[in-house]
């Protein structure tokens, strides 16, 4: 648990993350690297931590400055360009920027905002950002230079930014494809989970780690038992014309809650 004090923001994190002052960060290793002999897991754990300190040095710079703030995609960039060693990752920068927050997507990992709605006793997603539905943008991943012709990584200019208001009250969801691909958090398939979220977060204030955990740990149980048949993979994959396949399909679980507390 830690706090983005500026903002206020209060967040929690499990798997490959990073956290600063105004800046949080989610990675995915790719599992292809390790038939290269490579392990993406250090790598994707660089790759977040170096771009939250590019976003932190150059949010601080923009309040001394006046200076708008660089492109979050564009702090990406410059953060897999300083990145030592071989590898290839998912990744989501988030970069608090007064009653918004800036957003680079590369590859699978992504954001969602979730907003109260007291009449409906509920979380309402009010963010623009959906699961990916184009197999081509399982393509998007970042990729060290040696390893990019190989693997396959996003063209240039082609991370996906987003600024999305913000409110008090509101809960900003970051993870890895493993959890937007086994939870539901749009759609009436979310409505339960929407409403607990409400409960938990919104009116019981109950501690952002542990309602990190909880999601966490409802991604993987759908990922491991016959759940799976209803989760949002599956429903991506008929529409691809084929089943999941657990060992093949389900993917590292990570996950960053951020709960606004001011404005």
């Amino acid at each position: 648990r830690a706090s983005l004090p500026s903002g206020g923001m209060q967040s929690a994190a499990l798997g490959v993350f990073s956290l600063g002052n105004f800046c949080v960060a989610v990675a995915d290793g790719l599992a292809a690297t390790r038939q290269l002999g490579v392990d993406s897991a250090g790598w994707a754990k660089a790759l977040a931590d170096t771009a939250v300190r590019l976003g932190d040095s150059a949010v601080q710079e923009a309040m001394q400055t006046g200076r708008a703030l660089p492109r979050p995609s564009d702090l990406l960039s410059a953060a897999l360009e300083r990145v030592p060693g071989s590898g290839a990752a998912s990744c989501c920068l988030a970069i608090l920027a007064g009653s918004e927050m800036h957003v680079a997507i590369a590859g699978t990992c992504g954001v969602a905002v979730l907003r109260a709605q007291t009449s409906a006793g509920e979380m309402i997603p009010v963010s623009g950002w959906r699961p990916y539905v184009d197999p081509g943008a399982r393509q998007g991943h970042l990729a060290s230079r040696d390893l990019a012709p190989l693997v396959g990584c996003a063209a240039p200019g082609s991370i996906t930014e987003e600024r999305l208001p913000l409110a008090p009250g509101d809960m900003v969801v970051l993870g890895s494809h493993g959890l937007w691909d086994m939870v539901w958090f749009f759609g009436p398939p979310s409505t339960n989970l929407r409403r607990e979220l409400y409960s938990l977060g919104y009116k019981d204030q109950v501690d952002a780690q542990l309602i990190a955990n909880q999601l966490t740990s409802l991604a993987a149980n759908m990922g491991n038992t016959s759940a799976l048949s209803g989760a949002p993979l599956a429903s991506q994959l008929t529409k691809e014309g084929r089943a999941p396949v657990l060992m093949q399909d389900v993917g590292d679980n990570a996950a960053v809650l951020c709960s606004v507390q001011q404005m």
